[in-house]
């Protein structure tokens, strides 16, 4: 798999523990009117992955310019998933308000990163 953009070696590698995946398919469910319902494959749904990771002043300020300068906010790059340790193709899930990520104050000088990915098939 060829990228355009990796995620930078000077941001965290390792996901914090607790992080969620989801997998899935798009699947079309019909209900008829007697019996169970009719489903059928309509194609492959992006895995989502939920992680939180551990940063201090200067990985949030590359983390910055890396989701905002370097993607756009929208550009597909590599990450390393945390469950396979393999590098997968992801974007950026913003939130309902445009989001890329949320901060959360963690200890003096450093912080907790919150943010959804979509891995592609």
């Amino acid at each position: 798999m060829a990228v355009a953009y990796v995620w930078p070696g000077s941001l965290p590698q390792e996901v914090r523990t607790g992080y969620t995946e989801s997998a899935g398919m798009l699947i079309l469910r019909t209900p008829m009117d007697a019996g169970p319902a009719k489903m059928r494959q309509r194609g492959q749904r992006p895995d989502v992955l939920k992680i939180s990771l551990y940063m201090t002043q200067p990985q949030l300020q590359t983390l910055q310019t890396f989701a905002q300068t370097t993607l756009k906010g929208t550009a597909r790059f590599g990450f390393p998933h945390p469950r396979t340790r393999q590098q997968v193709e992801v974007r950026i899930i913003p939130g309902d308000g445009g989001e890329l990520y949320q901060i959360t104050d963690f200890l003096p000088d450093q912080w907790i990163v919150s943010m959804g990915l979509e891995v592609l098939p």
